[in-house]
């Protein structure tokens, strides 16, 4: 049987991917990102992270478990395919000095 901590712990661990990504782009990147794609990713890991802590799937069935541990297993390769994917194709934009 699958633990239903393990489900929330990798949800919290999607949601910290989607959050450091955002914060690489906005302070480690040499080249400056649009201001709209960090905030959406800040905003979907920070979602990830609340929906994680506040998930209870105590008593239910072993097959909703397993769903919500696949689900966050997704998300969390997602944010690492989201986070390489704008590293390597997002146009930088030139800033005023």
């Amino acid at each position: 049987m699958i633990d239903t901590q393990l489900v929330d712990t990798i949800g919290a661990f999607a949601g910290v991917i989607w959050m450091s990504a955002a914060l690489y782009f906005q302070f480690w990147r040499r080249d400056h990102v649009h201001p709209a794609l960090v905030s959406s990713l800040f905003l979907i890991g920070v979602a990830l992270l609340m929906a994680s802590s506040a998930l209870v799937l105590a008593g239910r069935p072993a097959m909703v478990v397993l769903l919500g541990l696949i689900a966050n297993g997704l998300f969390a390769a997602l944010g690492i395919a989201v986070w390489y994917g704008l590293d390597q194709n997002t146009p930088t934009c030139e800033v005023a000095a």
